[in-house]
């Protein structure tokens, strides 16, 4: 199965078009359940996500089969390189112990830019050591922007990239990151599906702080109901269906939601034709980051 969880909101009240806030306990079960039924065996997650590793670890059974991956803890530029990567390892021995588990399935950098600071070669050699001894089987890292990337792999190699990818935000396939990434044996995980739900918002909701897309969002969905398509399916049919990216995260609080995007995923669905069409530059529209300012 393609389909990953993301966990943000097992331990946050995360995401723009979020009504309902931080997923229960008893939601976090039903979709963790629902998830493992149907073949989905990736779950992303990060010190950062609030209670969400403490969450996963109360609640996944031992022996369970999902593929666990985590992130470094915060990166602060006032520590040197090498205070950071034993921060690193220690951070990641915390998260082991809330996952309640001996190893991961990876660990990446949660904030690109430690990899192009000064203690870049420190920190990798942690990861190094992190995935010598078995407790990583891959390392690598989460970026924004395509250049961000570039940076990285012209210095260090890796074997997962965690990246942003949806109708609006096409960066990434554009400057043909997601082909030479697949021909140099990097795993690629595509998040931000839906732009936090903006994606999904109808045309009428749209906040004042999107008007200059207002005409751009209202086609998108009107082609999206031309095509017999629903605004969920069309966003994970893009991404489900590009063969260079091998995991596709979802978020969500509840588990009708998740049912839902099984359900959609299972179904199968035509995509929209002439995506490229659909992308947006405006990195204040596509870069959440941004949004508040």
């Amino acid at each position: 199965m393609k389909l990953g969880i993301g966990t943000d909101q097992f331990g946050l009240d995360y995401g723009f078009a979020n009504r309902t806030g931080k997923a229960s306990r008893e939601h976090v079960v039903k979709i963790l359940y629902a998830a493992a039924r149907s073949g989905v065996d990736v779950i992303d997650t990060a010190p950062s996500y609030g209670s969400s590793e403490q969450t996963l670890g109360e609640i996944l059974p031992a022996g369970h089969a999902f593929r666990l991956v985590t992130k470094t803890v915060p990166f602060d530029r006032s520590r040197s390189g090498r205070q950071y990567a034993t921060e690193v390892k220690s951070g990641f021995r915390n998260s082991l112990r809330r996952l309640r588990m001996e190893r991961t399935y990876a660990l990446l950098v949660h904030h690109a830019p430690a990899l192009l600071s000064a203690g870049a070669d420190d920190l990798m050699r942690a990861l190094e050591d992190l995935k010598a001894e078995g407790s990583v089987t891959r390392i690598g890292v989460s970026v924004y922007h395509p250049r961000e990337l570039e940076m990285i792999l012209d210095r260090f190699t890796i074997d997962l990239v965690q990246l942003p990818f949806n109708l609006y935000d096409q960066r990434f396939a554009q400057a043909g990151w997601l082909t030479r990434l697949r021909q140099g044996g990097v795993e690629v995980h595509a998040r931000s599906v839906f732009l936090q739900g903006l994606l999904l918002m109808p045309p009428e909701r749209l906040p004042e702080q999107f008007r200059k897309i207002a005409a751009h969002h209202e086609r998108l969905h009107r082609q999206i109901a031309e095509a017999g398509l629903s605004p969920l399916a069309a966003c994970l049919s893009f991404c489900l269906e590009q063969a260079d990216v091998d995991q596709v995260i979802v978020g969500c609080e509840v588990v009708e939601q998740f049912n839902d995007i099984l359900d959609t995923t299972q179904n199968g669905h035509s995509r929209l034709t002439d995506t490229r069409g659909y992308s947006v530059s405006d990195e204040s529209i596509i870069n959440p980051s941004r949004w508040s300012e």
